[in-house]
């Protein structure tokens, strides 16, 4: 927990939008954390009725996460929420949020990230808002490669999340095939075309029938071999001296 900075605190005093001062004190029922940064301090109350607050300014660009991302990773997930993002540390996955499900994801930062992992996949929760948020960010981050992921879950405030998901019993082992499986429904058509692409090195293909050689060095075989011809002058020769797999002939 203290290497992403997050806290639970005793007391927490400030002042509201009119200057007035006032004070929040935990207790067994209603813990209070907070996500500190440099400028900002998000309190996060789950059991309370107004669950985030915020001091100072975490800015239009807010990310949590990713300054603890490793260089490089095969795998980095997008969820929404902090709580979400411990979850999947904690079991080893690599995981960013922004400030809320809803909030605008900036292209500059996948754009680097893309750099940096083979799959960024969208993980949000299993909601009517975070089945809707999560499409249209999938939408909006397309060209860069982002993939959009739903649990298998009911999406009711019980069991709506990835923290839900272990929380009821699944394992680290479970989800990893369950993003397996995600993996081979997306690439299936891919794969699908590369299968016609594979050699059976029981079955080789049939060696091409040699056209033209010199000392029984090949230097034309069948379907290596083009013919360009055309009237004196049209430019035949700057077409084949970089290749000896063209020949050329003059039409008369």
């Amino acid at each position: 927990m203290s290497k992403y900075q997050v806290v639970t605190l005793k007391e927490f005093a400030s002042e509201n939008n009119e200057g007035k001062p006032y004070k929040l004190t935990p207790t067994n029922k209603e813990p209070i954390f907070a996500y500190q940064g440099k400028r900002y301090l998000k309190l996060y109350r789950p059991f309370s009725t107004i669950r985030f607050q915020y001091a100072g300014d975490l800015g239009d660009k807010y990310c949590f996460g990713l300054e603890q991302l490793p260089g490089k990773g095969n795998i980095l997930f997008i969820t929404g929420g902090e709580k979400d993002v411990l979850s999947l540390v904690s079991k080893g996955f690599c995981a960013i949020c922004f400030n809320s499900e809803t909030s605008n994801i900036p292209q500059s930062i996948i754009q680097k990230l893309t750099y940096r992992f083979k799959h960024i996949v969208l993980l949000y929760d299993c909601d009517k808002i975070g089945l809707e948020t999560s499409q249209k960010h999938k939408q909006q981050l397309s060209m860069l490669g982002v993939k959009r992921m739903v649990l298998p879950l009911k999406g009711s405030k019980e069991e709506k999340d990835i923290s839900d998901y272990f929380r009821i019993g699944n394992t680290k082992e479970s989800f990893q095939k369950l993003f397996i499986q995600f993996l081979d429904t997306i690439y299936a058509e891919t794969m699908a075309v590369l299968k016609s692409c594979e050699i059976d090195f029981t079955k080789p293909p049939i060696s091409a029938e040699m056209i033209i050689s010199i000392n029984n060095v090949p230097l034309g075989t069948q379907g290596n071999l083009c013919c360009i011809t055309g009237g004196e002058g049209t430019g035949k020769s700057n077409r084949t001296k970089y290749s000896n797999c063209f020949c050329k002939s003059d039409l008369y």
